[in-house]
């Protein structure tokens, strides 16, 4: 079995549009899943910054680390972390070009050494070793979790973590496969992906935190 689904198809479609576009679609960082809304009247802004913040929380991110972002968009959370961890080395990986482009060019208008990008196939690429691995709303595009999860084993150490962010139906498994025309988030977004996978601890953000966020 693969272990992706149709990502290459995907890529081409969504994300290698004008960064113009998610300038226009998003908040200031440009994050394409959902954002944590602490309250009603927060912005969009806002909400990103307080996602990015809980996800460094539950990464148990520290100072010092080395910090993997896989598919990592325009890289606001690689940009989030560089900033408010100055120690870190923060690497973004991603299959698109204009993102890696941004990103570099957004890191050194900031003035941060610690940021690097990588433009790579997540299935055929491989790394060393990192501290923390954050994977933002990738998982739903693997057809073969398991193996993909095997894969990511391969660049953590014993004391490492992996945090990963999952759009989910709070009941049941969703595998991603489009049941008819109108089906458009499963035929566009995450053609083709996922299947069952245990966790050893999670986290529930209701759904009305993305709804706001797109």
């Amino acid at each position: 079995m693969d272990m992706s689904g149709a990502i290459g198809a995907t890529n081409k479609e969504t994300y290698e549009l004008p960064t113009e576009f998610f300038e226009a679609a998003f908040g200031k960082s440009m994050k394409s899943s959902g954002c944590y809304f602490k309250h009603e009247s927060a912005t969009i802004t806002e909400a990103e910054e307080a996602s990015h913040e809980l996800y460094c929380e539950r990464a148990q991110i520290k100072d010092g680390q080395t910090v993997l972002d896989i598919a990592c968009s325009q890289g606001g959370l690689v940009l989030y972390i560089a900033r408010k961890y100055k120690k870190c080395q923060v690497t973004g990986l991603t299959n698109s070009k204009a993102q890696v482009n941004y990103l570099l060019s957004r890191a050194e208008k900031l003035g941060l050494t610690n940021v690097h990008a990588i433009l790579a196939d997540v299935n055929q690429y491989e790394f060393g070793t990192y501290d923390r691995l954050l994977m933002i709303k990738l998982i739903e595009h693997m057809k073969n979790i398991p193996l993909f999860l095997r894969k990511l084993s391969t660049w953590m150490t014993e004391d490492s973590l992996l945090f990963v962010e999952h759009v989910c139906h709070k009941t049941f498994s969703h595998s991603f496969e489009a049941i008819d025309e109108n089906d458009w988030y499963s035929g566009f977004i995450f053609p083709r992906g996922s299947d069952d996978v245990s966790v050893v601890d999670h986290w529930v953000v209701n759904g009305m935190h993305m709804a706001r966020s797109l």
